[in-house]
Protein backbone atom coordinates (compact mmCIF):
# COMPACT_ATOMS: atom_id res chain seq x y z
CA UNK A 1 0.00 0.00 0.00
CA UNK A 2 3.17 2.56 1.01
CA UNK A 3 4.43 1.74 -2.80
CA UNK A 4 0.95 3.37 -4.58
CA UNK A 5 1.32 6.31 -1.87
CA UNK A 6 4.47 6.90 -2.93
CA UNK A 7 3.60 6.45 -6.42
CA UNK A 8 0.81 9.23 -6.75
CA UNK A 9 2.98 11.53 -4.39
CA UNK A 10 5.80 11.42 -7.17
CA UNK A 11 2.28 11.55 -10.47
CA UNK A 12 1.28 14.72 -8.50
CA UNK A 13 4.86 15.89 -7.71
CA UNK A 14 5.37 15.83 -11.74
CA UNK A 15 2.19 17.93 -12.26
CA UNK A 16 3.45 19.83 -9.84
CA UNK A 17 6.61 20.82 -11.20
CA UNK A 18 5.09 21.22 -14.83
CA UNK A 19 2.55 23.81 -13.90
CA UNK A 20 5.18 25.75 -11.95
CA UNK A 21 7.39 25.70 -14.52
CA UNK A 22 4.16 26.71 -17.09
CA UNK A 23 3.34 29.67 -14.76
CA UNK A 24 7.10 30.73 -14.48
CA UNK A 25 7.74 30.42 -18.31
CA UNK A 26 4.50 33.08 -18.96
CA UNK A 27 5.42 35.32 -16.10
CA UNK A 28 9.29 35.30 -17.79
CA UNK A 29 7.77 35.98 -20.80
CA UNK A 30 5.18 38.55 -20.17
CA UNK A 31 7.85 40.58 -18.39
CA UNK A 32 9.88 40.31 -21.89
CA UNK A 33 7.23 41.05 -23.94
CA UNK A 34 6.65 44.55 -21.32
CA UNK A 35 10.05 45.23 -21.79
CA UNK A 36 9.99 45.01 -25.85
CA UNK A 37 6.41 47.47 -25.75
CA UNK A 38 8.36 49.80 -23.77
CA UNK A 39 11.96 49.27 -24.18
CA UNK A 40 12.77 52.75 -22.85
CA UNK A 41 10.59 52.65 -19.33
CA UNK A 42 12.50 52.74 -15.95
CA UNK A 43 10.61 50.51 -14.07
CA UNK A 44 11.93 52.88 -10.75
CA UNK A 45 11.37 56.04 -12.82
CA UNK A 46 7.84 57.49 -11.86
CA UNK A 47 7.10 57.89 -15.77
CA UNK A 48 6.67 62.29 -15.18
CA UNK A 49 9.09 63.83 -17.73
CA UNK A 50 10.94 66.75 -16.15
CA UNK A 51 11.40 70.20 -18.45
CA UNK A 52 13.59 72.89 -17.70
CA UNK A 53 11.75 74.95 -19.52
CA UNK A 54 9.20 77.57 -18.37
CA UNK A 55 7.08 77.97 -21.42
CA UNK A 56 3.90 76.58 -20.56
CA UNK A 57 3.41 74.83 -24.28
CA UNK A 58 6.31 72.56 -23.93
CA UNK A 59 5.25 72.11 -20.31
CA UNK A 60 1.44 71.23 -21.87
CA UNK A 61 2.95 68.90 -24.24
CA UNK A 62 5.06 67.11 -22.13
CA UNK A 63 2.32 66.22 -19.92
CA UNK A 64 0.34 65.13 -22.94
CA UNK A 65 2.95 62.88 -23.96
CA UNK A 66 3.21 61.41 -20.43
CA UNK A 67 -0.76 61.09 -20.19
CA UNK A 68 -0.85 58.58 -23.70
CA UNK A 69 2.56 57.14 -22.84
CA UNK A 70 0.94 55.91 -19.71
CA UNK A 71 -2.21 55.30 -21.33
CA UNK A 72 -0.91 53.10 -23.47
CA UNK A 73 1.12 51.56 -20.83
CA UNK A 74 -2.04 50.42 -18.92
CA UNK A 75 -3.63 49.32 -21.73
CA UNK A 76 -0.88 46.84 -22.89
CA UNK A 77 0.02 46.07 -19.37
CA UNK A 78 -3.97 44.80 -18.90
CA UNK A 79 -4.09 42.63 -22.60
CA UNK A 80 -0.80 40.96 -21.63
CA UNK A 81 -2.39 40.04 -18.16
CA UNK A 82 -5.02 38.44 -20.17
CA UNK A 83 -3.07 36.94 -22.47
CA UNK A 84 -1.25 35.69 -19.65
CA UNK A 85 -4.02 35.04 -17.83
CA UNK A 86 -5.31 32.17 -20.63
CA UNK A 87 -1.61 30.69 -20.83
CA UNK A 88 -2.08 29.87 -17.20
CA UNK A 89 -5.31 27.91 -17.38
CA UNK A 90 -3.55 26.48 -20.80
CA UNK A 91 -6.67 27.59 -22.84
CA UNK A 92 -6.44 29.84 -26.10
CA UNK A 93 -6.78 33.36 -25.75
CA UNK A 94 -10.53 34.06 -26.41
CA UNK A 95 -11.95 30.53 -25.12
CA UNK A 96 -15.95 30.89 -24.01
CA UNK A 97 -16.63 30.71 -20.35
CA UNK A 98 -17.11 26.69 -20.33
CA UNK A 99 -14.00 26.14 -21.67
CA UNK A 100 -12.28 28.11 -18.87
CA UNK A 101 -14.45 26.85 -16.24
CA UNK A 102 -13.56 23.36 -17.28
CA UNK A 103 -9.65 23.80 -17.26
CA UNK A 104 -9.92 25.22 -13.75
CA UNK A 105 -11.80 22.54 -12.68
CA UNK A 106 -8.70 20.47 -13.81
CA UNK A 107 -6.61 22.27 -12.59
CA UNK A 108 -7.61 22.57 -9.32
CA UNK A 109 -8.08 18.86 -8.70
CA UNK A 110 -4.30 18.26 -10.09
CA UNK A 111 -3.30 20.75 -7.57
CA UNK A 112 -4.96 19.92 -4.48
CA UNK A 113 -3.34 20.83 -1.61
CA UNK A 114 -4.63 17.72 0.33
CA UNK A 115 -2.48 15.40 -1.93
CA UNK A 116 0.48 16.20 -0.50
CA UNK A 117 2.20 16.06 2.67
CA UNK A 118 1.26 18.61 5.65
CA UNK A 119 3.86 21.26 5.71
CA UNK A 120 5.90 19.96 2.91
CA UNK A 121 7.30 22.07 -0.05
CA UNK A 122 5.06 20.79 -2.55
CA UNK A 123 2.03 21.41 -0.63
CA UNK A 124 3.55 24.71 -0.53
CA UNK A 125 3.73 25.16 -3.96
CA UNK A 126 0.60 23.36 -4.95
CA UNK A 127 -1.03 26.07 -3.13
CA UNK A 128 0.64 28.88 -4.91
CA UNK A 129 0.16 27.55 -8.04
CA UNK A 130 -3.25 26.96 -6.95
CA UNK A 131 -3.62 31.17 -6.26
CA UNK A 132 -2.33 31.73 -9.74
CA UNK A 133 -4.74 29.81 -11.48
CA UNK A 134 -7.57 31.38 -9.23
CA UNK A 135 -6.42 34.90 -10.12
CA UNK A 136 -6.12 34.43 -13.57
CA UNK A 137 -9.50 32.76 -13.52
CA UNK A 138 -10.67 36.16 -11.99
CA UNK A 139 -9.10 38.44 -14.41
CA UNK A 140 -10.65 36.03 -17.41
CA UNK A 141 -14.10 36.29 -15.42
CA UNK A 142 -14.13 40.05 -15.22
CA UNK A 143 -13.31 39.85 -18.80
CA UNK A 144 -15.89 37.61 -19.74
CA UNK A 145 -18.51 39.28 -17.76
CA UNK A 146 -17.85 42.64 -19.37
CA UNK A 147 -18.07 41.09 -23.16
CA UNK A 148 -21.23 39.64 -22.12
CA UNK A 149 -22.95 42.65 -20.32
CA UNK A 150 -21.95 45.33 -23.18
CA UNK A 151 -25.42 45.30 -24.66
CA UNK A 152 -27.18 45.06 -21.82
CA UNK A 153 -28.10 48.68 -21.61
CA UNK A 154 -28.87 48.83 -24.76
CA UNK A 155 -32.79 49.71 -25.72
CA UNK A 156 -34.50 49.44 -28.78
Amino acid sequence: MGDIANRLFHIGKAYLDAAKGRIESIDLSAQQELSRVFPDSDPDAAGVAVTSSDDPFVRAQSKIQNSQRDTLKSHAVSETALDAAYRIIGVPTGSDYVTVESAVEKLRRRCDVARFPEASAERTEANAILEKVDQAFRVIKTELKVRETRFDRLEL
